[in-house]
């Protein structure tokens, strides 16, 4: 029977992953204790092992995986005039990574904004918006000091948005529609699909071999269909706004 000796992770051929402690070694297998209970593993189902007996969690490692959720404010921002349909409101987002260096994690992301009711008006109407939408990303993070517990980073997306808008637009006294020469309340509903894109920047603090945590703030930019939404308060087909995030994640 061989000394046991502690083995942070266990790598499978069929793509499974875990940790465990060797507690015997025969000729064909091995006697692990994992989560308090001992299994007997074949050695030919093993790809490798990582042994590495001092880690604490308070450097990032190769091969992690990270599953993190937030919650935050979302701002739209001036650009396109976006910020007369929309007003701060609340932002959440999920985030999966791979950290295929220990600088370097590609993974997805899927956020989600809800803004606040927003009461847009020109010289002759005067109207109601209510903006939400969301986006699915590809995201690359760059990591500036994996060895440390803090460490700032930057971190980019690229992929597809949804936006759903509901508008309402009246006259003002005085004024009526070109089209009818009435003074009704007109309501708009819609949803449209389109590219997106996010660059943010943060700091990401390891609590443990098994959490951490992160704030961020990143800028998003989506393409909205104009034909859908168009109206002499908005005339644009892009949207930009500012997420500030914060977030807990599970390692593993």
């Amino acid at each position: 029977m061989a000394r046991p000796a502690r083995c942070e992770i266990f790598h499978m051929k069929d793509g499974g992953r875990f940790e465990g402690t060797i507690m015997a070694v025969k000729a064909d297998d091995l006697e692990v204790s994992i989560a308090g209970r001992t299994l007997v593993i074949r050695k030919d189902s093993i790809g490798w092992i990582d042994y590495e007996p001092e880690w604490d969690g308070k450097t990032s490692r190769k091969g992690e995986l990270v599953l993190k959720a937030g919650i935050g404010a979302a701002l739209p921002l001036p650009a396109y005039a976006f910020n007369n349909i929309a007003r701060p409101g609340l932002a959440s987002d999920v985030e999966f990574l791979i950290n295929v260096e220990p600088s370097w994690a590609f993974g997805f992301r899927t956020d989600a904004f809800a803004y606040t009711t927003a009461y847009p008006q020109s010289e002759t109407a005067v109207g109601k918006a209510q903006v939400n939408g969301g986006d699915l990303l590809f995201e690359g993070r760059w990591l500036a000091l994996p060895e440390r517990k803090l460490s700032p980073f930057l971190v980019g997306g690229l992929g597809v948005n949804t936006y759903t808008e509901e508008f309402e637009l009246a006259p003002k006294p005085g004024f009526k529609w070109l089209d009818t020469g009435t003074r009704e309340t007109r309501e708009l509903e819609d949803t449209s699909v389109g590219m997106a894109a996010m660059l943010g920047v943060g700091a990401q603090y390891l609590i443990s071999r098994h959490y951490v945590a992160d704030v961020e703030a990143a800028w998003h930019w989506w393409r909205i269909d104009s034909d859908k939404f168009s109206n002499f308060m908005q005339q644009s087909s892009f949207a930009q706004a500012v997420s500030l995030m914060a977030r807990l994640g599970w390692r593993f």
